[in-house]
């Protein structure tokens, strides 16, 4: 027996052991039968090629070579089945592909193998000197084709298995891969070799029994040693992204050398000057793709819907938004990155945030995007506030459950467009809750759109109460501060009333004289007005509101403080009153007043040059009464209203002393309601306060 037929038997026995190891590996069946099926094949093949080389280089059995091939057919489909059941894909990247993949090449390595003894496959042997190949005839193409596309598949399977796999797990992955890829790169050459020539030297089908053996000893011993053929590997949606990206890119290069080729040849003379122009268009336009944000959502979006089972991946989701609402500590900031956030991840355009207060019984809108900003408020009473203190899970507004909701708030949800509510709850407090508008592209919420609403409303829901947190803290410090300013304020104050003393001691001997009563006078006034201003804004600060509250109307409230605030005879102010039918609320009838002045007076000092418009406004809506005060004034930039402007000694006026709006705050959330603000600077500014409708019961 001639070496040439002693080599294939060595291959022989060591696949057979390796293939009979695999076939009694008690997990992952079906990786493991294709994976030792596919050994066994070897196995048979390398005996057949023994067998047709017992006489090399004299003669060679075609017959036992045929059989070769056959197992070449049926081998390549069962290690494209083991490519895709190897491991457990959590999320594949397309879905569908291995109930499409595996049956075909089952077929066709069928097919194949029935067709080797057909002379169109496998023509013969050639010989030229001591050299002989095997000559394949016209089906020898698509043989050759289907081989070199299953060589393909395993491949790209393969690597996508090992991207996607831990780098800490790799380790075991890396001596099977190293094997199967090696022996398929060898498949693969003298697959290419027989497509292109026609033709393959037995040579080389002898060398594959020096390089086989090796390739399946690596993956015996990756098998034993890691325990293979156990491994759950999940593909990444970024690495599905890159690989997405990297083909799209590469086969735009691909058309755009095409292209420059045809150029270059109905160009003429003038190709060169055609192609560098062509070239570097395609290149800008390039750049513009790949940096477009837009294009990137929505290939992300394009590949969440259809290549995955789950259009999340709630690890990456959870991570990003940890560490975005990490980065801000107050709490509008905190607001504006739970909904940056939210509108990235579902893709939707119009979101708002309200917030719950507890003590008032009132859920008010607090933020939004790409909606209207104005005042609400909805009571506990409300069935959608109902609602949120009961429920956790979001409701979509297309459900059974939502039509008492809409019969109640069709106004609102018109309004703010919504289509899906996300309460923010921590525990079984109502914190607030999350409007959405319809999705981008019209598509509708799926249960996993809410399941994943329900994760981040939870996270968003713990920092909006570590802000808050924050701010009592820091409202608290604020105070202690205060305290310790109106200590050193009425000291000042007990000075001037000292100096008012002295010189009322003086007046006795000094009285006639002219210039000391003009000194005396003079005294007098400015210690009065400092006296008058500085203890009718501390008054009350300190202390906690002790409250009258009895049935009001607002209306009257308003014309008495218009009439005594003696406003309206203000040269160049032009003011006016839009009062409509309103119901009674409960108030204090004097606090309502000096919030009312305060702002009106606010209104005058921001007017330029003391020339402008004030408008009052008084309305029923969503269970308040508003009143509202617009002026035409200086305005206020935006962090200066979100972070400043309702706390203490903090002022836009060079004289003020920033206590008034801090008191109004205090007396509005006294009353169970609220005071907004919305400004914008060189155009004015406008202050809604909401009281809660007087009912009797």
């Amino acid at each position: 027996m001639t070496l040439y037929a002693l080599l294939p038997i060595t291959n022989s026995v060591i696949t057979l052991v390796v293939g009979l190891f695999l076939l009694s590996r008690p997990r992952n069946r079906m990786a493991a039968s294709a994976l030792g099926g596919t050994a066994l094949l070897h196995s048979a093949m390398t005996i057949c090629l023994s067998l047709a080389l017992r006489g090399y280089p004299e003669a060679v059995a075609l017959p036992y070579l045929r059989i070769a091939l056959a197992g070449v057919a049926l081998s390549t489909a069962l290690m494209v089945i083991f490519s895709f059941y190897h491991a457990r894909l959590d999320a594949p990247l397309f879905p569908g592909i291995k109930r499409v993949a595996v049956p075909l090449f089952l077929c066709l390595g069928v097919v194949f193998a029935a067709l080797s003894w057909d002379p169109r496959l496998l023509e013969g042997l050639i010989r030229s000197g001591d050299q002989w190949s095997l000559r394949f005839g016209p089906l020898g193409t698509p043989f050759h084709i289907y081989i070199i596309f299953g060589l393909l598949v395993i491949f790209y399977q393969l690597e996508q298995n090992y991207r996607a796999t831990a780098p800490m797990r790799r380790i075991r992955l890396k001596l099977l891969t190293i094997g199967i890829v090696s022996g398929a790169a060898y498949a693969l050459v003298l697959a290419s070799a027989a497509l292109l020539y026609h033709a393959v030297a037995v040579d080389l089908l002898v060398a594959g029994s020096l390089v086989f053996p090796v390739c399946w000893v690596l993956i015996h011993f990756a098998v034993v040693r890691h325990r293979l053929l156990e491994v759950d590997i999940f593909i990444s949606r970024h690495v599905v992204f890159t690989s997405i990206a990297t083909v799209a890119v590469g086969l735009y290069l691909v058309s755009i050398g095409t292209g420059a080729y045809l150029i270059r040849g109905i160009s003429g003379r003038w190709d060169l000057l055609v192609t560098a122009v062509f070239l570097s268009m395609a290149v800008i336009v390039l750049g513009l793709v790949l940096f477009s944000e837009r294009l990137q959502r929505r290939i992300k979006r394009f590949i969440h819907f259809h290549f995955y089972r789950y259009k999340y991946d709630y690890r990456l989701e959870w991570n990003e938004f940890t560490r975005k609402i990490s980065t801000v500590h107050d709490l509008p900031n905190v607001l504006r990155k739970v909904i940056e956030m939210i509108s990235e991840t579902l893709w939707v355009n119009q979101i708002s945030v309200w917030l719950y207060n507890d003590r008032a019984g009132t859920l008010s809108f607090t933020m939004s995007r790409n909606l209207p900003r104005k005042a609400e408020f909805l009571r506990r009473e409300t069935p959608l506030v109902s609602y949120l203190l009961e429920r956790r899970h979001p409701l979509t507004l297309n459900g059974p459950e939502a039509r008492t909701i809409l019969e109640t708030h069709e106004n609102l949800c018109q309004r703010f467009n919504i289509a899906m509510v996300v309460p923010l709850k921590s525990g079984p407090d109502l914190v607030g809750m999350v409007t959405l508008g319809p999705g981008m592209g019209g598509v509708e919420y799926t249960e996993e759109d809410a399941e994943l609403m329900t994760v981040i409303a939870d996270q968003a829901s713990s920092a909006i109460i570590s802000a808050q947190l924050i701010e009592e803290v820091a409202a608290s410090r604020e105070a202690e501060s205060f305290n310790k300013l109106s200590s050193f304020l009425v000291h000042d104050l007990k000075n001037l009333v000292s100096s008012i003393s002295l010189a009322l001691q003086n007046a006795d001997r000094n009285i006639t004289k002219p210039e000391f009563q003009k000194d005396l006078l003079a005294t007098l006034t400015r210690t009065v007005e400092k006296m008058q201003t500085l203890i009718e804004k501390l008054s009350t600060l300190p202390k906690e509101l002790e409250l009258k509250a009895v049935p009001l109307n607002l209306n009257t409230v308003i014309e008495d403080v218009l009439k005594s605030s003696q406003v309206e005879k203000i040269r160049n102010v032009e003011i006016s009153a839009d009062l409509n039918e309103i119901p009674q609320v409960q108030a204090d009838g004097e606090y309502v007043r000096k919030v009312l002045i305060n702002l009106i007076f606010n209104a005058v000092q921001a007017l330029p040059n003391g020339t402008g418009r004030i408008e009052l406004t008084s309305y029923a809506a969503d269970e308040f009464v508003h009143v509202e005060v617009l002026d035409t004034g200086e305005g206020m930039p935006e962090e200066f209203v979100q972070k400043q402007l309702f706390r203490p000694f903090s002022s836009t006026k060079k004289k003020g002393l920033g206590i008034g709006l801090y008191q109004s705050k205090a007396i509005m959330e006294a009353h169970g309601g609220g005071i907004k603000v919305h400004s914008i600077p060189n155009r004015g500014s406008q202050f809604i306060l909401s009281f809660p409708i007087y009912r009797e019961s």
